[in-house]
């Protein structure tokens, strides 16, 4: 490998030092051999080599790597391998056999299986190549130190600089589980032939280190429900019966309800983990930035509560002290944690949990007080939904993994992991710029809200409706006399009802032997009315809760393809049968209010449902329960986030500013003195770097331009770092245009993909 690492650096950044002998001084020295090659479309080439230069070394250097080390029987041009290699970064889920077939189709030659057995073990050799490279490159840049990419993969999470201002969170984290990315299990329990371990990630948590939170919560004992649900969808129950999931370590029965939605809101393959797989998902922990932090995976299970306390066992180790995690159930795990061997540290270090804010929308009001984002001081305007983005791009991967072998499947998801977090660094800014605006826009909205409410008011009052028109009495005759006739056949068809209920009630009172029929006015028949109609009310608020909440867990599967279309089209046919639930809450006294869909549809409306199902007592009455003051009360909550954002966008943008100051230093430093064939790798690197910097700059640069930007729009120092003079601008920084960037500007995902524009849509949604 060492040789192959060697050769494939000649070739790629010092083309002109190999060696190319002649055909004519080489005896009998040279072979053919069978080729893959999409740009010279040629099915065989011609190595030559003398004596000393191995066959293999030989390959390389013509721009081949063959599929074997020994067995030379067909060999892939790099430079067909480069491009399938840049295609897999931004299309996880283009496989292998797919490339194969689009070589043989150039090629005019028919599809041989053969082809994509040798691109799939080239493609593993090339990939081998490429990480002893980085590998190489992140030693001589001094990156290789342990939790290295942790500890800096985010510059606005952890780049600390002097004499900045002290937060309520050191840091915001999140962890999730996804259950797409399964690994069928061999047949009959047998493992496939490729026995290697790929042990060279930088994100995986080893099977061993998880499994030492095994016993740290055990399994609740199962509970029969008092009332069957004839409605329920799923089936099944978890397949571990000793170690509990995380929230089985929480005894606060206040968010028992929480739980509940969880578990009866999750999928049927978090449920119940078939046989037949053996990776049932992977557990993953990120910055609310979307920088990758750890992965593990989850291994004939749901989610355990082994996977999060393992990553927080990591971040405790890893991070400060008052950092935040942000878990679908992160009110009930809180209490997971405190009870496990974590507790205390946790305890000590000052840290808190929190549920997500799309997710916390199911949860009870008594939870979202304390848990929800919105109401957590020092929160900013974070939702903390990173993870259910990430999720929407990886299950592109599972076509292809679900049938490889562990090692592939770990390179395969180790590669996407590594782009995303690219990705993520080169979208950074424009995430940072972007929240910025959100929080001067609602700070905006806060100075127009008293007029707005006024001018509502207003024109409420003084509206004539267009269509409104005085009838004459001719038009007044005909409408009554056709009403009328309406109303009679509507009496004879009642006339006809009545006697047939009155001859199967008088039926039912002579087999039953009731002597008094109860009137209307008696006691027994208005309790025994008023219960009937609560029940029927419960009943179908019941059911129509469920559903939302299904609804809102399937939500960021919305634009995905061959995802959950079954269980989607299911649960919005059923949202729209709301007559049962508006019948039941009309029989009420006094009467609740009716649904329609454009209100259902406000995913925000699940945090009155506790409101609605108050039927013992009477809470209309409330300042709180008016939906004028609800509204008032969140807008006024998300205007205090709002200032908390732009101190959090205000040290985030300074941060990144100096990293990137700090790193073009240490660059040109590097470069300077570095004499070595890794030269050329580290070259490559830190011009592709330098590239993206320099984007990050000119989007840093138009948010210092910002109308009503407090920052300071200047690099400071990093914090413990040597004591050096103020540079003067960088290289980077001398050309910087602030609107260089106009008309290519691209959005976050945090604002226009997936989850995240519900998200924001949801924090603006009023509840009128």
């Amino acid at each position: 490998m060492d040789d192959l690492v060697s050769e494939y650096i000649c070739w790629k950044y010092n083309p002109d030092s190999q060696p190319q002998p002649a055909s004519d001084s080489v005896n009998g020295w040279e072979f053919s051999i069978q080729v893959i090659n999409i740009y010279s479309l040629t099915h065989e080439a011609t190595i030559y080599r003398d004596s000393e230069t191995k066959a293999m070394s030989a390959l390389v250097q013509s721009g081949y790597l063959p599929a074997s080390p020994e067995s030379l029987s067909v060999a892939v041009s790099l430079r067909t391998l480069e491009l399938f290699y840049a295609a897999r970064l931004f299309k996880p889920n283009f496989s292998v056999e797919a490339f194969a077939k689009t070589v043989s189709h150039l090629c005019s030659e028919p599809y041989r299986r053969a082809y994509c057995t040798a691109l799939s073990d080239t493609f593993d050799i090339y990939l081998a190549i490429l990480r002893k490279i980085n590998s190489h490159v992140a030693k001589e840049l001094g990156q290789d130190s342990l939790d290295y990419c942790v500890l800096n993969s985010c510059p606005p999470c952890t780049y600390e600089l002097e004499d900045e201002p002290i937060q309520t969170f050191s840091c915001m984290v999140v962890v999730d589980g996804n259950n797409s990315l399964k690994r069928l299990d061999g047949v009959g329990k047998r493992e496939v032939s490729d026995t290697r371990v790929f042990g060279e990630s930088n994100y995986y948590l080893s099977e061993e280190f998880v499994n030492t939170f095994a016993d740290e919560v055990a399994a609740r004992p199962k509970e029969k429900p008092a009332v069957e649900d004839e409605d329920e969808d799923f089936e099944g129950d978890w397949v571990d019966e000793v170690h509990g999931d995380p929230t089985n370590g929480d005894a606060n029965l206040t968010l028992q309800r929480c739980t509940d939605n969880w578990k009866a809101a999750a999928a049927d393959g978090a449920k119940r983990m078939w046989d037949a797989f053996r990776e049932s998902g992977y557990f993953v922990m990120a910055c609310h930035h979307g920088s990758i932090l750890w992965v593990a995976d989850m291994v004939r299970s749901g989610e355990l509560a082994k996977y999060p306390l393992a990553m927080v066992a990591k971040a405790l180790e890893v991070f400060g002290p008052r950092w935040l995690l942000g878990y679908d159930i992160g009110c009930s795990f809180g209490g997971t944690i405190r009870h496990s061997s974590l507790g205390p540290k946790f305890e000590q270090k000052g840290c808190h949990t929190c549920v997500n804010a799309f997710h916390g929308y199911s949860h009870c009001v008594f939870c979202q007080q304390i848990y929800h984002p919105l109401n957590i001081t020092g929160m900013g305007l974070k939702d903390l939904e990173t993870l259910e983005r990430l999720f929407s791009a990886s299950n592109q991967l599972a076509s292809i993994t679900r049938y490889m072998s562990p090692y592939r499947r770990h390179v395969f998801i180790n590669l996407f992991l590594q782009q995303w977090d690219c990705d993520k660094y080169q979208n950074v800014a424009t995430m940072l710029h972007n929240n910025y605006i959100q929080a001067l826009d609602l700070l905006q909205k806060y100075r127009d809200i008293n007029a707005s409410y006024e001018n509502a008011s207003s024109s409420f009052r003084l509206h004539t409706p267009s269509d409104y028109q005085f009838l004459s009495d001719a038009a007044s005759y005909s409408v009554n006399l056709s009403d009328g006739r309406k109303a009679e056949t509507r009496h004879r068809y009642l006339r006809e009802q009545w006697d047939r209920t009155l001859f199967e009630i008088t039926q039912m009172e002579t087999v039953m032997n009731i002597d008094r029929r109860w009137e209307s006015n008696d006691r027994e028949y208005k309790e025994a009315v008023d219960y009937m109609n609560t029940r029927k009310y419960c009943r179908a608020l019941e059911r129509l809760h469920k559903l939302v909440v299904q609804r809102l867990f399937e939500l960021h599967k919305m634009n995905l393809s061959n995802t959950g279309y079954k269980m989607r089209t299911h649960i919005s046919n059923a949202l729209q049968r709301l007559k049962s639930y508006n019948t039941a809450a009309q029989a009420l006294n006094p009467p609740r209010n009716t649904l329609d869909w454009s209100k259902l549809s406000h995913f925000t409306f699940l945090d009155q449902f506790n409101i609605l199902k108050d039927t013992r007592h009477s809470v209309f009455d409330q300042p709180w329960v008016k939906p004028v003051v609800r509204s008032l009360m969140k807008q006024h909550r998300q205007i205090e986030r709002a200032r908390e954002e732009i101190i959090h966008c205000d040290i985030g943008i300074r941060r990144l500013h100096t990293s990137i100051t700090d790193e073009e230093k240490k660059f040109k430093a590097i470069l300077k003195t570095l004499d070595s064939p890794m030269l050329g790798p580290v070259s490559d690197f830190i011009q592709r770097r330098q590239a993206v910097n320099q984007l990050l700059l000119a989007r840093i640069h138009r948010t210092y331009n910002l109308p009503g930007f407090t920052g300071n729009p200047t690099p400071g120092k990093q914090k413990g770092s040597a004591d050096i003079p103020e540079p003067e601008a960088t290289a980077l920084e001398a050309n910087i245009d602030p609107h260089s960037d106009d008309g290519e500007d691209e959005d976050d995902d945090e604002f226009t993909e997936g989850v995240g524009a519900v998200v924001d849509f949801m924090s603006n949604i009023s509840l009128q």
